[in-house]
């Protein structure tokens, strides 16, 4: 993609397509359509929009299921911002540059957290990502972990995703990061 910098435009409208949380994009007043009754128009529509998948039986994906192929989608996406490419001739601009990673979570982080889905990006988010962000944005940086970990920000929502944020809580107002030294970096 370096050499061919339009294909990091096509990867990015594939990623928003499989995975919408990568753009993030926010209806109003909320996100994800109810669970209960699909039959309308809407709903359908809403589903296909946010990514759901129908089972075999014609049945949309358990939450759960949804939450985890979404959170690798997207895993893989935040990835991209943290890896470093060499500057070359033909490539000196990175395509997926880490102000892809920051402009997200301020965009997830204007409005509280509304599902355990919103919950469960911000925690894969910061898994992947938050050594990169504390290197290159440093102050900044943790003003955006402390938010995205607190109390305003997740609201009175429960369930595993919001479990994780509360343990990375814990973990960053102690050490202040998440993980060991390099956890998220992963990539080289």
């Amino acid at each position: 993609m370096t050499k061919y910098l339009p294909l990091s435009e096509i990867l990015v409208a594939r990623f928003a397509k499989n995975s919408p949380w990568t753009v993030p994009y926010y209806d109003e007043p909320t996100v994800l359509p109810t669970l209960g009754s699909h039959s309308n128009y809407q709903t359908e529509e809403a589903m296909k929009r946010m990514g759901y998948k129908r089972t075999d039986d014609g049945k949309w994906e358990e939450q759960t299921r949804y939450i985890e192929r979404q959170s690798g989608i997207f895993a893989v996406w935040a990835a991209m911002s943290t890896h470093e490419l060499p500057k070359t001739q033909e490539s000196p601009v990175h395509p997926f540059p880490v102000s892809y990673a920051w402009r997200w979570a301020a965009r997830t982080l204007n409005h509280p957290a509304r599902n355990e889905i919103e919950c469960a990006m911000m925690a894969t988010f910061l898994e992947v990502v938050n050594q990169k962000l504390l290197r290159v944005y440093g102050r900044q940086a943790r003003k955006v972990i402390s938010l995205a970990v607190s109390q305003q920000w997740i609201g009175q929502l429960r369930g595993p995703a919001v479990g994780r944020l509360e343990i990375m809580r814990d973990e960053f107002a102690k050490k202040g990061k998440i993980g060991d030294d390099d956890f998220g970096a992963f990539v080289p």
